[in-house]
């Protein structure tokens, strides 16, 4: 499936599952050797996500050298968050913009129609439901979607 502009992804979006969060992440090809890592090394990806729930925020977590001789690297994290008052959520601002009258938060017409046209072909091509455990990270059948060179994001 292709996400955004052209760029391969995918969109789950089930209920009961392990944790309930909104964000994209971006996994970035590895490099075609690693740069610090010994023979029997593999490094984890690099990534840049985007949470919006439950806290608004980047991270971006990426392989650097690990200080020491050994020429290994290990995951660095850097992570930026929205500096907001806790127990506020988003509604609260566009509530009371549409009190206001402040429409910058709106969508217009022509965007909600090519909203729709851009979802319709998901919305008319009905899969079954298949049943997972609650709290799980959903049914097996699941991974066959993504294909064998991509995997869901669960940590």
């Amino acid at each position: 499936m292709a996400v955004g502009w052209g760029c391969p992804g995918s969109s789950g979006r089930v209920k009961g599952l392990g944790a309930t969060v909104t964000e994209a992440v971006v996994e970035f090809a590895r490099p075609p050797r690693p740069l610090f890592a010994d023979s029997d090394c593999r490094p984890g990806p690099n990534r840049l996500t985007f949470r919006t729930k439950p806290d608004d925020g980047i991270s971006l977590s990426m392989q650097a050298k690990t200080p020491g001789p050994a020429m290994v690297s290990g995951p660095i994290e850097l992570h930026l968050e929205h500096d907001r008052p806790r127990g506020r959520d988003t509604y609260d601002r566009l509530i009371g913009d549409a009190l206001r009258g402040d429409p910058a938060l709106f969508a217009r017409q022509d965007g909600v129609m090519e909203a729709w046209r851009v979802v319709e072909r998901v919305l008319t091509d009905r899969r079954p439901v298949v049943p997972y455990q609650r709290g799980s990270w959903g049914p097996a059948e699941a991974d066959a979607l993504l294909g064998s060179d991509w995997h869901w994001i669960t940590e």
